[in-house]
This record gives structure tokens, sequence and C-alpha cells, in this order.
């Protein structure tokens, strides 16, 4: 009987998981997908790279997906109305700016122009 109760329990910490897991896995996947893979990307490249060069990527992959997701802004703002765009530009810049906090970089481009 112990043997079951242990077994019992082990099963529904298990399932306690996998549900936690589910639920993650649904979050990831309603984030806009560019966004998703470019933070995808950048994990997997992350210790693999100087992190010079990695801050370089990241900075040219963060201008893209923010661009993508300005776009995708301009769709639904078309599609659903100003309110809509709105949330969903602020949701995904929200969740963009806490997943890329780990990667403790400095996204900041300095844009020179010479003027003849």
């Amino acid at each position: 009987e112990e043997g079951a109760a242990a077994a019992k329990k082990a099963e529904k910490e298990e399932s306690e998981i996998n549900d936690a897991v589910a639920a993650q896995l649904r979050v990831y996947e309603s984030w806009f997908p560019p966004m998703r893979s470019v933070l995808r990307i950048l994990s997997k490249i992350f210790r693999v790279v100087e992190p010079r060069v990695f801050e370089d990527i990241a900075l040219s992959a963060v201008q893209a997906c923010t661009k993508s997701l300005k776009d995708g802004s301009s769709h639904i703002l078309r599609a659903s109305g100003q309110i809509h765009a709105d949330l969903f530009l602020v949701k995904h810049l929200l969740i963009l700016r806490e997943q890329l906090s780990p990667f403790d970089i400095q996204l900041r481009s300095v844009e020179r122009q010479l003027d003849f």
C-alpha cells in the first residue's frame, strides 16, 4: 500500500509538471511567429558566439523583429481597429523586453552620418 501511495503521488506530481509545461508551451505558441523565431535563435547562439558578436546579431535581429511587430500591428489596425493594434504591439514589446533581459546586452544602436 505504501508503494502504491508513493507511485500515485509521483504520478500526480508528474501530471502537474506536464500540465505546467503544456501551459507554458501554449503561451509561447501565442507569441507572434517572427518574434518567437528571433528569441529561439538568440537563445541558441547566446553561449556559442563571442559576447560582442552576439550583441551585434541581437541588435540586428531585434530591429528586424520590432519592424515585423510594427507591420503586424498595422495589419491588425486595418482589420480590427486601433485598440487591438496597440494592445498587440504593447504585449509583444513587453514580452520581447522580458525575454531579452537574461542576455544582459545593450541594444542601443549608434548611427553616424557624415555631413559634407
